[in-house]
């Protein structure tokens, strides 16, 4: 009767299990160690899906991070371009402009040399036509750098190669010449060969400088056009890097919320 799990029958009774103590404390120990492993399981599960959730926010964080500094990188890109462009442009409309100034100079001086001969009878420069005379050979050495600067940029420096000698000759015809024959009442035929080199320098010079404007102002049409493609390819990079960055960001938050 003592043998753990032996049947011990009554008259009239059925039979039964008797078990020792011992096995209800061992079924009790299982108990508790299956209810600890599961309690273990829960927490790894847990930690688990933590580091998970933590990977997954890092990896929409860098792609975010990536996606902002693509723009960023592709509007500075634009802006530094576009920059680059319109101050070229800004720099040959200033030349351009020099240069018009000079042709219309050169045009002035030209038109007041004629007129002062015609009328030499008065023995005399009118004091309005000598002021022109200053101010427009005072444009023409001024604005010489420049001149050359935009024959440079348009790859033409050729165009004056005689500019600095025709001045010279102009400038000693019109403003010494000129008014020291007109002072003594020289004849017209003095006045002819004087006549001639103005005629020749002044058609020289205003032939180069009228050159200069056509083809820097094309030159800045094209800077312009420059600046205004710049500027529309760099709001297309960045639209087309937003929304492809929005559609890859759409998709990874899809795909980790799967």
């Amino acid at each position: 009767n003592r043998l753990i799990g032996h049947d011990v029958r009554r008259p009239g009774e059925t039979a039964r299990s008797v078990f020792h103590p011992r096995s209800r404390r061992d079924a009790a120990a299982r108990a508790r160690l299956d209810r600890a492993n599961r309690i273990m399981s829960h927490e790894n599960t847990a930690k688990r899906r933590t580091l998970s959730v933590s990977s997954r926010l890092a990896t929409l964080g860098a792609a975010a991070f990536f996606g902002f500094g693509t723009m960023l990188a592709a509007g500075w890109y634009g802006g530094t371009t576009i920059r680059s462009a319109s101050e070229a442009a800004v720099g040959i409309q200033k030349k351009v402009d020099t240069v018009q100034a000079m042709r219309l100079a050169n045009v002035d001086l030209v038109l007041v040399a004629m007129d002062s001969i015609i009328d030499r009878e008065e023995k005399a420069i009118q004091p309005e036509r000598l002021k022109i005379i200053e101010t427009s050979l005072k444009t023409l050495k001024e604005g010489t750098a420049s001149a050359k600067l935009l024959a440079g940029v348009i790859g033409k420096p050729a165009l004056l190669d005689t500019f600095d000698a025709d001045l010279q000759a102009m400038e000693k015809a019109v403003a010494v010449d000129l008014k020291v024959m007109i002072e003594a009442g020289a004849p017209m035929e003095a006045f002819s060969s004087l006549d001639d080199a103005v005629d020749a320098g002044g058609e020289r010079m205003t032939a180069a400088l009228g050159t200069l404007v056509d083809e820097g102002s094309a030159l800045l049409e094209a800077r312009v056009n420059d600046a205004q493609a710049a500027s529309t390819k760099s709001i297309q990079y960045q639209f087309g890097i937003g929304l492809l960055g929005m559609i890859t960001l759409l998709g990874m938050i899809v795909y980790h919320g799967n």
